[in-house]
């Protein structure tokens, strides 16, 4: 059985979404909790010795990365096939083109189309792992305030 997933865009989804109350004191230290064993975690090379809010921090930080590489990826990703298609074809048809030249294309241009069927194959997925961290970089922000600290050399990127 495949679980079903929802192939709307990110943006889409976060416009409808309504927030959630804000959680008691409790939830809030459990929550904090949960971010700052993930800090640990995701950002190895930041000290348990730092502060919570500098382990947050470059979680935050490690975060909004990792939202960026997969909005990269989601992408409807048939989009441009036909002309990239289409002007393979027309340097491959061409009479004066060397052999060897048109064999590398060819093989490139089907290694690039395995890639962009493979990619579009999983992009609900990757559209659910990036509403995933929008959702953590909401409960980061809630958690540290309105402007979480990120330092470059906390983050060692």
């Amino acid at each position: 059985m495949h679980e079903e997933q929802n192939n709307a865009p990110v943006k889409t989804i976060r416009s409808n979404r309504q927030e959630a109350d804000s959680p008691n004191p409790e939830e809030k230290e459990k929550l904090k909790q949960f971010y700052l064993a993930q800090s640990l975690r995701l950002c190895p090379t930041v000290s348990a010795d730092r502060s919570e809010t500098q382990r947050l921090g470059a979680l935050h930080h490690k975060i909004k990365h990792f939202i960026k590489a997969l909005t990269n990826l989601d992408r409807p990703w048939e989009n441009g096939m036909p002309e990239m298609q289409k002007a393979c074809l027309h340097f491959l048809a061409l009479q004066n083109s060397p052999r060897a030249e048109c064999q590398k294309i060819f093989e490139e241009w089907t290694k690039w189309s395995d890639f962009l069927i493979a990619a579009s194959f999983h992009r609900g997925f990757i559209s659910q792992i990036l509403q995933d961290y929008h959702r953590q970089l909401r409960d980061l922000e809630k958690l540290m305030g309105s402007r979480p600290i990120e330092s470059q050399n906390i983050t060692n990127e």
